[in-house]
């Protein structure tokens, strides 16, 4: 499913972005450090909007009523 392999890499690339930031950070490099904390967030932004498609391609293929998404959710 692409949803899913979109938040595979866009995971494996947060670890390694992680990786950069911690050394831009060190090299007191902060027009790098600002790039990619904004990458990184795009890239966290990717994970949860695809999450929440994946979820509600669940419930409505389980047919749940709005109360029953809000136990799952834990709301």
């Amino acid at each position: 499913m692409q949803l899913v392999d979109e938040i595979l890499e866009a995971k494996q690339k947060i670890k390694e972005y992680k990786i950069l930031l911690d050394e831009a950070i060190k090299n007191d490099n902060f027009d790098r450090e600002i790039k990619l904390k904004k990458e990184i967030e795009n890239l966290e932004n990717i994970c949860l909007s695809n999450e929440k498609t994946i979820d509600e391609m669940v419930y409505e293929l389980y047919g749940l009523s709005d109360d029953e998404i809000k136990i799952v959710e834990g709301v």
